[in-house]
């Protein structure tokens, strides 16, 4: 598991494939990150007097590649150049 993660990850990077707002999943990308830099730009428009409203989605997907279609997954792995190498 940890090798396939290693090479999925390199080359996520390799292609620059991850957005740079991707938390939890990349190394040094926690999800405390993310709420910090939620907080912070709220913090910033409060003080700017620029927020108006605002609205945030927090999602658990602990267990969202259960319910996935690995047909429709393969295909989508197969569109960042991660392939099969055996059979």
């Amino acid at each position: 598991e940890k090798l396939m993660y290693n090479r999925i990850i390199s080359h996520l990077k390799k292609f620059s494939v991850l957005h740079n707002n991707q938390f939890s999943f990349p190394s040094k990308h926690s999800t405390t990150q993310a709420l910090l830099l939620w907080t912070d730009k709220i913090q910033r428009s409060i003080i700017r007097c620029h927020l108006q409203s605002s609205c945030s989605i927090f999602l658990d997907l602990c267990k969202a590649l259960d319910t996935v279609d690995h047909k429709f997954l393969s295909a989508n792995l197969e569109y960042y150049g991660i392939t099969r190498c055996c059979e």
